[in-house]
């Protein structure tokens, strides 16, 4: 579908990782970070490698989905996103997308909960709700 608004990036993104493409998912993946977490190549691969695994894994569990609300703020996004589990229970979930040169590209969130463990969520988290 391409990049080019917020819902063909996500669509794009969802379909990569549904066909296993896992370098076009990295390619499209872009990072916020929680600034309690420290800055390490090591800790970045890692969170990298799982979390595009897990979005490969995701996608192809995900019967399908459907966008049900979009905020363009700038070079922000934010899509009201419906999918659909393989046993047709729907959940709905707030992703974030950031533009770049006229493109489009999901967020994922790397935060601490309860200031110990380490998360990761595409959904934007409270700690991340007033960004803009």
């Amino acid at each position: 579908m391409g990049t080019d608004n917020p819902a063909k990036a996500i669509q794009t993104f969802f379909w990569a990782g549904k066909q296993g493409e896992t370098n076009l998912v990295n390619n499209l993946l872009r990072w916020q970070r929680d600034t309690d977490i420290p800055v390490s190549d090591k800790l970045d691969d890692m969170f990298a490698q799982a979390l595009i695994s897990g979005t490969t894994r995701f996608s192809r569990e995900m019967q399908g989905f459907r966008i049900t609300s979009q905020q363009e703020e700038g070079n922000e996004a934010r899509l009201g996103v419906e999918w659909t589990n393989q046993n047709g229970k729907t959940e709905l979930h707030t992703l974030r997308l950031v533009r770049e040169d006229n493109q489009w590209f999901p967020v994922m969130h790397v935060f601490t909960h309860g200031g110990q463990a380490i998360r990761a969520s595409m959904d934007v988290p409270p700690k991340f709700q007033a960004l803009k």
